[in-house]
This record gives C-alpha cells, structure tokens and sequence, in this order.
C-alpha cells in the first residue's frame, strides 16, 4: 500500500513538472514572438531612416557629418529622428556638411 502512494506521489510531480515546463515553453514562445515583432519593426524603421538620410543628401544636397549622435538617433528613432534632424537643420539647429 505505502509502495502505491510513493509512486502516485511520483507520478503526480512528474506530470506537475511536466505542465509546467509546458507552460513556461508557451510563455517564452509567446513572448518571444512579441519580442520578435518588435524588433522587426525597429529594424525596418532604422533601415527606413538611414534610406531618408541618403536620399535627403543625394536630392536635396543636404548631407549629415554622420557623428555617433546622429547615427544613435537615427537608430533609435527612425524616421522620427531624421525628420526632427532635417527640422533642426532647416531651422539653423544643427550643423551639418554641406556636399
């Protein structure tokens, strides 16, 4: 009888482990999806940015010194950050080179 509550007791934490490294496996991939998603938008909105920043020189003749913070912010924010750099430089806010 003691052998047959042992091995329910064995049983029972085996299958309590086994939920919950099914539920912490579901956590991490629903969260990294997430993680995933976000990631892929920040990319793509740096990739977008940098292509402004070029295209900015290249039609318009205005051209970054390309300065570590430019580059951050252009990183960071994207787009945002590109056109609040072409405001700042329009308005005399920033110095940038010439081409």
């Amino acid at each position: 009888m003691l052998l047959v509550a042992a091995a329910a007791g064995t049983i029972l934490s085996i299958a309590l482990v086994v939920i919950g490294i099914v539920l912490v496996l579901l956590a991490v991939t629903r969260i990294g999806g997430l993680v995933k998603r976000i990631l892929v938008g920040i990319i793509v909105n740096s990739v977008l940015g940098f292509m402004v920043l070029f295209a900015a020189g290249y039609f318009f003749g205005m051209t970054m010194q390309y300065t570590i913070p430019e580059i951050a912010a252009v990183l960071l924010f994207g787009l945002p950050g590109v056109g609040t750099m072409l405001i700042l430089k329009v308005f005399g806010g920033i110095a940038l080179a010439a081409i």
